[in-house]
């Protein structure tokens, strides 16, 4: 796999943030911001805290007006500090499949094939 791609590991060459908590706490609840549309629109403010959607009832109508997808007085930040960390448990029964799957797919010898070099790592 190297020797066609990069490899990028999760917490160790980048950082991992939790979006799903930071977005939940600064963007509405999907579908509370629009009604039913046809056509919509994504823009950034000019300062790049507030992300702007329009909506269109008609396909070939434009004339709508921007609303902000944030919740009200919350703004996007620079810097995100919740940082997931490093590792996470893999269950026994999910690496005794994942193996039982190579073999079927792969073979016995499959701990051998340099290009399976990824999951030699995980059982180890």
């Amino acid at each position: 796999m190297k020797k066609f791609s990069t490899l990028v590991y999760l917490g160790d060459d980048c950082t991992v943030h939790d979006w799903k908590t930071y977005v939940g706490s600064v963007l509405k609840n999907p579908g509370t911001s629009i009604p039913e549309v046809k056509k919509t629109g994504f823009m950034k403010s000019p300062t790049k805290k507030v992300c702007l959607v329009l909506g269109e009832p008609f396909y070939n109508f434009e004339g709508g007006e921007l609303k902000s997808l944030n919740k009200r007085g919350k703004n996007f930040k620079e810097d995100l500090s919740d940082v997931i960390p490093k590792g996470i448990l893999v269950k026994e029964a999910k690496i005794k499949e994942m193996k039982r799957l190579l073999a079927l797919h792969y073979g016995d010898k499959w701990d051998k094939n340099e290009t399976l070099g990824f999951f030699r790592n995980i059982f180890t």
